[in-house]
């Protein structure tokens, strides 16, 4: 009769732990790199925890393929696309110190969703190398999309280039009819500012005319008395209330 133990585990005579039968292989280790390997959109609800800070967004995309692709979508985001633009200026203007480098990652998120005034103020970055490298032709690329989706002030920045020839190669009647759409269609007062400029100072090889410096420095009068009168309707109306007892 064979002789079983009943303490299976610890006895030498049980035939599993014989010298005869080998003892299974360990199980294989776990790798730590696959201990979290989340899903597009738990990874993008991971971002959209983060917080503001570009640092803290570009730190974790490094981490995998997974990340790096969330990062770009728009569940990622802290805030709505359309407050991105917003956000940059928080930074931008921020009242410990001038962090245009945050600025210009806001900002960014924001164009590539078709935000017109992020971009013109990313061709602002590139015209005057601020953060990145000067590039006045990356500068005008930068203002001509913003001015195609109807910002005024970078359609004033085209027309700049096109007059002196910054980015782009010169040429007056693309200029001429920038700020001449921003003084028509615009109503923004740069336009026709620079039209009197260039008509009574010859610029740019265009002849010298009084009469229409003259006109259109009035149009730049009216148009400038609107917007002064628009900005201080604008300021009232962000001067909190006071509480009276």
């Amino acid at each position: 009769m064979k002789h079983v133990c009943k303490n299976a585990l610890s006895c030498p005579f049980n035939d599993h732990f014989s010298p005869r039968s080998p003892r299974p292989p360990p199980p294989p280790r776990a790798d730590p790199s696959m201990a979290f390997a989340p899903d597009a959109h738990v990874a993008a609800v991971v971002f959209s925890h983060l917080g503001t800070e570009p640092s803290d967004r570009v730190a974790l995309a490094e981490v995998s393929d997974v990340f790096k692709d969330a990062e770009k979508t728009d569940a990622s985001l802290p805030v709505p696309p359309d407050a991105l633009y917003a956000l940059g200026l928080r930074f931008e203007h921020g009242e410990e110190k001038k962090e245009s480098d945050k600025a210009l990652y806001w900002w960014r998120k924001a164009a590539e969703r078709g935000d017109a005034a992020a971009m013109c103020d990313i061709g602002c970055c590139y015209f005057e190398g601020n953060v990145v490298p000067e590039d006045r032709t990356t500068a005008f690329c930068w203002f001509e999309k913003s001015a195609s989706l109807g910002n005024d002030y970078a359609t004033y920045r085209v027309g700049v280039c096109y007059e002196l020839g910054l980015g782009v190669k010169q040429n007056v009647p693309k200029a001429l009819q920038a700020y001449y759409d921003l003084a028509t269609i615009f109503s923004y007062s740069h336009g026709a500012w620079a039209l009197s400029e260039i008509y009574e100072h010859g610029r740019c090889g265009v002849p010298v005319d009084e009469e229409k410096a003259r006109k259109w420095y009035r149009v730049f009068e009216d148009l400038r008395a609107d917007e002064e009168a628009s900005e201080e309707e604008s300021d009232s109306d962000e001067e909190p209330e006071t509480q009276t007892n």
